[in-house]
């Protein structure tokens, strides 16, 4: 389960590489696929597991506490996505991408910091 994490806080440190560069990158790609039932099924599925995970290796961290919450997070979000279902999923994702224009830059640092943390977290 550990490798999960630290594969998740690595996606995480490039995916805020790729939005320091070019935040239409990523947006882009999850706007021309939001309607596809892939990306709602690798939503929830990455969430269920990243929740799974982090719960798991919550004692073998430094923050036990914050990996158990994030991993409580991931999983209630995960239930969230099912309940909705994919056409209310969406909703969500096309509503909220506008709001994602032009921050992409800022969104990358806390991104960073995150990945970067859960990194962190793991290694003693």
């Amino acid at each position: 389960m550990k490798w999960i994490v630290y594969l998740f806080g690595i996606l995480m440190i490039i995916a805020s590489i790729f939005l320091l560069v070019d935040e239409n990158i990523i947006l882009d790609y999850i706007n021309s696929n939001k309607e596809s039932s892939w990306l709602y099924f690798f939503a929830v599925v990455i969430r269920l597991v990243l929740g799974v995970a982090l719960l798991r290796t919550a004692t073998a961290s430094k923050f036990p506490l914050v990996f158990k919450i994030i991993g409580y997070i991931a999983l209630a979000a995960a239930i969230i996505f099912l309940l909705i279902g994919h056409e209310q999923f969406q909703h969500v994702l096309g509503s909220l991408l506008p709001y994602f224009e032009n921050t992409g830059r800022w969104v990358s640092i806390p991104v960073l910091a995150f990945g970067a943390f859960i990194i962190y977290a793991l290694r003693k």
